[in-house]
């Protein structure tokens, strides 16, 4: 903090702290982020920390971003079915309250992902174009972008067909 960043980088910061330490470190990023108005580019797993101090989301799949949105969407509306897993599989009680999805099958190597979608070979919602084509970044609402067939799909987006 000495140099007065812009922007911090940090790589799960709360993994292998105890719960007091835990609640400890929360407080301190929160503080950090009023008085210097800093940025946190914040890499985690821990969805309760994103949900304290987070103001948007980006989810990574087979390091590919999957779906970036405002965190109370992320909470209340995700599109991506692997960010619905995400949130299906939270340890924290309450975070998600929406439809449950499981992911069934092991993830692919990064070191070969699948053609088309890298999700589609987990994917509970896949259709033949997603092992086919991979999806482009579509807009769901401001500043709510998601990379899904599904969200290109005129019946998911409201439109007539």
């Amino acid at each position: 903090m000495a140099g007065f960043p812009e922007i911090l980088f940090l790589d799960e910061p709360l993994s292998a702290q105890d719960a007091v330490n835990k609640k400890e470190i929360a407080c301190l990023l929160a503080d950090l982020i009023k008085q210097y108005d800093l940025t946190f580019f914040l890499i985690t797993h821990d969805l309760g920390l994103v949900k304290q101090i987070g103001t948007t989301v980006g989810v990574m799949y087979l390091g590919q971003i999957v779906e970036t949105m405002p965190v109370a969407s992320f909470f209340s509306a995700p599109v991506h079915p692997y960010s619905q897993a995400l949130l299906t599989s939270s340890l924290t009680p309450g975070l998600w309250e929406g439809k449950s999805v499981i992911l069934e099958e092991d993830a692919p190597s990064p070191h070969n992902p699948p053609s088309g979608c890298v999700f589609h070979p987990r994917c509970p919602s896949r259709m033949p174009i997603c092992s086919e084509q991979a999806p482009e970044h579509v807009p769901i609402s401001p500043g709510h972008v998601v990379c899904c067939h599904l969200a290109g799909a005129s019946s998911f987006r409201g439109e007539n067909a």
